[in-house]
């Protein structure tokens, strides 16, 4: 099967103008439920497979990334790969809280796409470290910079590594645009791992 580096432009543009309040389905009590899991066991619930994968930077930080390799009703194999990354102060669970048909994780999956979402250090799965304690204050001195020249280069290796693909597809949300320019810019090569790049509500200087 071949996919145009513009197909995930038009899927993430008809999620986006398709997106309406009268589209939640679930009830209160549904909703509460769902808040109370985590990114893993959420995917899971709604009948997808998940992986938990976990990456290693060059500065000791340990990252935690989750992974739909296919669709709910298809079979494993070779798929084109797309990498979404969450905005300021969220995680992966950003790309699935909206639930299967709504959330754009699911929503790439179905379309053929093995969709993996990044956690930046610090967040709720990223919060490790070879050596720092997270209530320690040297384990909090980075900031978007740090996650742009360190994290994502960490987690793309990992990613092309563990797929064999050379170039993949990036999404970035606010923040994750942010660290996308970051890596870009500081970090050139990895320019030559992207097939095209995705900025939602994007954020540079």
């Amino acid at each position: 099967m071949r996919f145009k580096p513009s197909s995930v432009l038009f899927t993430i543009y008809f999620w986006y103008v398709s997106a309406s309040p009268n589209d939640v389905e679930r009830t209160d009590l549904q909703i509460l439920e769902d808040a109370r899991l985590d990114t893993f066991n959420l995917i899971k619930k709604y009948g997808y497979r998940c992986e938990i994968h976990r990456v290693y930077t060059e500065d000791r930080y340990i990252l935690e990334m989750h992974r739909v390799p296919h669709g709910k009703n298809q079979t494993p194999g070779p798929r084109p790969v797309v990498f979404l990354q969450h905005g300021l102060l969220s995680s992966s669970a950003e790309w699935v809280l909206m639930t299967p048909g709504k959330g754009l994780a699911y929503i790439l999956a179905d379309k053929g796409y093995d969709v993996w979402m990044g956690n930046a250090r610090g967040n709720t799965y990223s919060r490790r470290h070879s050596v720092l304690k997270p209530e320690s204050k040297a384990f909090w001195q980075f900031s978007w910079h740090e996650i742009g020249y360190y994290d994502l280069p960490a987690m793309i290796d990992y990613v092309t590594k563990e797929t064999g693909v050379e170039k993949l597809q990036y999404v970035g949300f606010s923040q994750g645009t942010t660290v996308f320019w970051v890596m870009a810019s500081t970090r050139p090569e990895y320019n030559d791992k992207i097939i095209a790049m995705q900025a939602l509500a994007p954020i540079a200087y």
